[in-house]
């Protein structure tokens, strides 16, 4: 009789032999261990696109504080949180070195944005955790554009003064007799709060 010689089988490849060896502790046929695998991997996959596509298609979430309000504060907010609780807040002027320099409301710091938003402003905001920051300027770009710097940084206390240094001059620090007519109890209100801003003032803030 003759000998018949068998050859051996080619070596399994390791990704073959995973399987196999995978299979044989769980008790499963190799094929249902692979298709299972496969069908959980295409699930994940689709899990994780889904996310995506609902994270890149929502607004971001800067865009609801904005709804709320969350992202200014009025001159007549400000007149009355300097004038009751100053050590509360921080206040950021953005204008040019010349124009603060000019004026300015007493305690503020000059800053620009990029150094507002660098690494020296570090310091700043650190200082300012538990205050409310107000970001100044004569309008609200300047103060608008580091507040959503700010924001997508994860800093929640900061705020733009609505109508900038421009309206805040006009409607706090201007007397009521000379804004125009307004209601009785209104001009009696606004005269309290410009007399309390002229006293802040005039301590030095």
């Amino acid at each position: 009789m003759s000998e018949h010689v068998i050859e051996s089988a080619a070596p399994l490849s390791m990704g073959a032999s995973l399987w196999v060896r995978a299979a044989s502790v769980l008790d499963v046929d190799r094929r249902v261990l692979r298709d299972t695998a496969v069908i959980a991997v295409v699930g994940l996959a689709a899990i994780f696109g889904l996310a995506t596509w609902a994270t890149h298609d929502a607004a971001p979430a800067w865009t609801y504080s904005v709804e709320d309000g969350l992202d200014h504060i009025t001159p007549q907010q400000l007149g009355d949180l300097l004038t009751t609780a100053p050590g509360t807040v921080v206040l950021v002027d953005l204008r040019p070195r010349d124009e603060f320099e000019t004026w300015h409301l007493p305690g503020s710091l000059n800053l620009d944005l990029p150094t507002l938003l660098g690494p020296k402003g570090e310091a700043v905001l650190d200082a300012a955790e538990g205050k409310t920051l107000v970001l100044v300027s004569n309008g609200m770009v300047h103060p608008a554009q580091a507040w959503v710097g700010l924001t997508h940084r994860g800093y929640t206390n900061a705020r733009a003064l609505e109508g900038g240094l421009t309206d805040f001059k006009r409607e706090v620090l201007t007397p009521p007799s000379l804004r125009g007519p307004m209601a009785q109890q209104r001009a009696e209100a606004e005269a309290a709060r410009f007399h309390a801003m002229q006293a802040w003032l005039n301590a030095g803030g």
